[in-house]
């Protein structure tokens, strides 16, 4: 069954929430984390929006896996408005064998991140800070699978953003036919530091050898990832499950916040081998 939810999209046009302005993430060290201040100058102004990532404890979001799923997320999301080859250096090749596949389903959002040609227009790109969370890490020397939870805060209102539902994910999987799973980028540690040699979008192939064997979206709330749940109660304290599926719902007088666009984090800097 359905379940009818007001919501508003994000630039993946996804249903996804708005938290309290200011709100502190937990990061891959168990620490917490709060969003630096408006975007560095490093973004190409087809790109008006930014990813802030946090990750389950006992997860390096630097490490060579998470930074694979950064990047699968990141280039499949900006795909949806430039086609695979107009997004992330690599993509097209790593989502390849994927492509024929997924062009056959019905999920629009999954085939949006395959897509060579452009589904949505430009235009219909908005300013915002995305905020994605690695959860359901599984990795081994050759694969990797993961879920990835997202939500966005925008920097002015929107229609319909005080009645909120919170849910959704997408589930990747990576894999790599050699032993060398190839060196991650140099390190952004700082959120409150934006390096002078940051790029966004990224100038180097961050895949390597590695294929994306699998992207798989949500067609409906009845397929939502439990594993987002635990992330977005934290995230939203105030909210209650829906007692038949997995997302949140806001209380009655939730008034969405809004914060300008944040600083990516962690931003991408370059190869290892660049410095």
């Amino acid at each position: 069954m359905m379940v009818k939810r007001r919501t508003i999209k994000d630039v993946k046009g996804r249903s996804v929430p708005i938290v309290a302005a200011g709100i502190v993430l937990a990061a891959c060290s168990g620490q917490s984390i709060k969003p630096a201040g408006p975007a560095a100058g490093a973004h190409d102004p087809s790109v008006p929006y930014t990813n802030v990532w946090s990750a389950d404890p006992g997860i390096d979001l630097f490490s060579r896996e998470a930074e694979l799923v950064r990047a699968t997320e990141e280039a499949g999301n900006y795909s949806a408005f430039v086609g695979t080859g107009g997004t992330y250096p690599g993509y097209a090749k790593a989502v390849a064998a994927l492509a024929d596949e997924v062009e056959r389903t019905s999920d629009l959002k999954t085939r949006s991140f395959v897509s060579e040609h452009p589904v949505i227009s430009l235009d219909k790109l908005q300013a915002g800070t995305r905020y994605l969370h690695i959860t359901g890490f599984v990795v081994n020397a050759t694969k990797i699978d993961a879920v990835v939870c997202s939500y966005t805060i925008w920097p002015a209102q929107l229609p319909g953003e005080n009645d909120r539902t919170v849910g959704g994910g997408i589930r990747i999987d990576l894999q790599n036919n050699t032993w060398d799973k190839g060196r991650p980028g140099i390190a952004n540690r700082d959120p409150a530091y934006s390096d002078p040699r940051a790029q966004m979008p990224p100038k180097w192939d961050i895949f390597g050898s590695w294929e994306i064997a699998a992207i798989t979206g949500t067609a409906g709330a009845g397929d939502y990832p439990a594993e987002c749940i635990p992330w977005y109660q934290q995230q939203f304290p105030g909210f209650t499950k829906d007692p038949e599926y997995n997302y949140l719902v806001a209380p009655s007088g939730y008034t969405a916040p809004h914060h300008p666009v944040a600083q990516q984090f962690p931003e991408w800097i370059g190869p290892s081998t660049s410095g």
